[in-house]
């Protein structure tokens, strides 16, 4: 009797320690809430990483008509070390911003909305930036944009180009704009209706800055990409976003991005209508376009740059995200596992997936919950956990 029960311990002990090795009890930080639960559906994360491997977030939401921005910071190892931060109150709106970083870890964030007072009430191009010196926020008076109607755009991108010139990017009728700062606004694609989605990203090599964007104009459907500095040079279709002038909204940020290091920019996105039949990775540069994965009903394309100058693609689908990453030449994917979504997390509430790989480790988030009261989680993996992961999905 007493050695049965030795036994039934022991079993116990060996599974209870065998759930520790898990990747997600082992090496994986769990789901944090990086932010309150009082996020609307539309909310989108902006992200950067500094010097010191911490990782800048910035969002803005609404409480009411109260429109508001906030600040929060994830250090090097995952761990979530500042309070929230509130950058902005009292707008009437306020789209979607983002935030870059220049070469000494200062941070700047552009955006758009109607404020409470000029010169910040007529919807222009703003910004706030932060000293890394003094790790305070300053609202800039300056109006960056002649256009006063940049707060109509789901969201600002903006980027700096190879010599720390920084551009922004935004959509309203009749097109797709961009400036560089301190220049004049310029149109680069137009039609009665509509664009979206309009984002920045940067050759690391040649230092070009180019711009993608989602267009549902009747004959012109599908993702385009186009480069705009150091020359303007003519909008190109995505090869496998349109099906007989048919194509899905991506309803979020693209994710398209430069490596860290090498050539390139390239746009993660689905391939087929009305349901995304595969998800695919667009080389703007090379103007070519390949398969990651087949995956019917995959949603919230997203894309990092791995500072080995791989890339990290994610994606929802049911209850799951998926990640996979690229080898370093970004030529075939040689990785892919999945991880479950927040406890409590209903499957049909998940909106928005980011991903950011720093030195020693993958940093995931993600907005999900009731719009309202939608909360943005963060999880980490190290390298450890996801060589784990990757080998526990083998």
């Amino acid at each position: 009797m007493l050695q049965n029960r030795n036994k039934i311990v022991l079993r116990a002990l060996f599974a209870f320690l065998g759930l520790l090795m898990l990747p997600e009890f082992c090496f994986a930080s769990g789901w944090k809430l990086l932010s309150g639960k009082n996020l609307v559906n539309t909310v989108e994360l902006t992200l950067v990483r500094d010097s010191s491997e911490t990782l800048h977030v910035v969002w803005a939401t609404r409480n009411g008509d109260d429109h508001q921005m906030f600040y929060r910071t994830v250090n090097g190892d995952g761990i979530i070390e500042s309070d929230i931060e509130v950058l902005l109150s009292d707008w009437t709106s306020l789209n979607n911003p983002e935030v870059i970083t220049d070469s000494q870890d200062n941070l700047t964030v552009y955006f758009s909305g109607l404020g409470p007072a000029a010169p910040f009430s007529s919807g222009n191009l703003y910004s706030l930036s932060r000293s890394a010196s003094t790790e305070s926020w300053t609202l800039n008076s300056a109006v960056l944009s002649e256009s006063e109607y940049v707060y109509a755009s789901s969201h600002v991108s903006a980027i700096a180009d190879g010599d720390g010139d920084p551009f922004a990017s935004w959509n309203q009728v009749p097109g797709t704009f961009f400036v560089r700062i301190g220049d004049p606004d310029e149109l680069i694609e137009s039609d009665s209706c509509c664009y979206y989605h309009s984002q920045l990203a940067r050759d690391a090599v040649s230092g070009e800055v180019s711009i993608a964007w989602y267009s549902n104009v009747s004959g012109a459907h599908g993702l385009y990409s186009a480069s705009i500095s150091p020359t303007l040079g003519s909008a190109t279709l995505v090869a496998g976003s349109v099906t007989n002038d048919q194509s899905l909204d991506p309803s979020h940020r693209l994710g398209f991005i430069g490596r860290a290091g090498g050539a390139g920019t390239f746009l993660a996105y689905c391939s087929g209508y009305p349901t995304c039949k595969q998800i695919r990775l667009w080389n703007h540069v090379t103007e070519s376009s390949k398969v990651v994965a087949h995956s019917g009903g995959a949603r919230d394309i997203t894309l990092a740059a791995d500072p080995n100058d791989s890339l990290w693609i994610g994606w929802t689908k049911g209850a799951q995200i998926y990640i996979a990453n690229t080898n370093k030449n970004v030529t075939r994917v040689k990785k892919k596992a999945h991880i479950r979504i927040p406890r409590g997390v209903e499957k049909s509430e998940v909106w928005n997936l980011y991903l950011n790989k720093g030195a020693s480790g993958l940093d995931v988030l993600l907005v999900a919950g009731q719009s309202g009261s939608a909360g943005a989680y963060h999880s980490r993996y190290s390298n450890n956990a996801l060589r784990r992961l990757f080998r526990k999905r083998k």
